[in-house]
C-alpha cells in the first residue's frame, strides 16, 4: 500500500540544505527501505511541487478544523530543487503512464511557527 508522509519540522535548521532536502534524505534514509522493499526502480521529480493540494490535512485527526483551513489556504514556497539517493534502486525521471512507482515532494508552507510538506506518491 502506497503511503503519503507528511512531516513537519520546526525552525531549528540553520545549515544550508533546505528542509524538503533534509525530509527526502530521512524518507529515502529510513522509510522507503521498510515500507518498500521490493521496488527496484522509481521515477523522482527533483523539483518540489507547487501546487497546493493538501487532501490528507483533511482527514487528519489531530488538528481541529481552524488549522485545517490554516493549511490548505497557506501559499507555498518557491520551487526547490531535491534529490533522491538510495542504493539498490534506480532513480529515473518521471513520465506519464510508465506503471512505476512515482514519488514527488511538495514545496513547505508554513503555518505559524510550523512548516509543513509533502513528501508521496504521484498518480499518472
Amino acid at each position: 500500500m502506497i503511503k503519503l508522509y507528511a512531516l513537519s519540522l520546526l525552525l531549528a535548521f540553520t545549515d544550508s540544505l533546505s528542509l524538503e532536502q533534509k525530509a527526502c534524505d530521512y524518507f529515502f534514509g529510513n522509510i522507503f527501505k521498510i515500507e518498500y522493499p521490493d521496488y527496484k526502480v522509481i521515477e523522482f521529480d527533483n523539483h518540489t511541487d507547487t501546487t497546493r493540494y493538501w487532501g490528507i490535512v483533511r482527514r487528519c485527526e489531530n488538528w481541529d478544523d481552524t488549522i485545517k483551513e490554516q493549511i490548505t489556504s497557506a501559499r507555498p514556497d518557491k520551487p526547490t530543487t531535491v534529490n533522491a539517493t538510495l542504493r539498490g534502486v534506480r532513480i529515473k525521471a518521471r513520465r506519464k503512464y510508465s506503471g512505476r512507482m512515482k514519488i514527488g515532494v511538495w514545496s513547505k508552507v508554513r503555518v505559524a511557527k510550523i512548516i509543513l510538506f509533502s513528501l508521496g506518491h504521484i498518480e499518472s
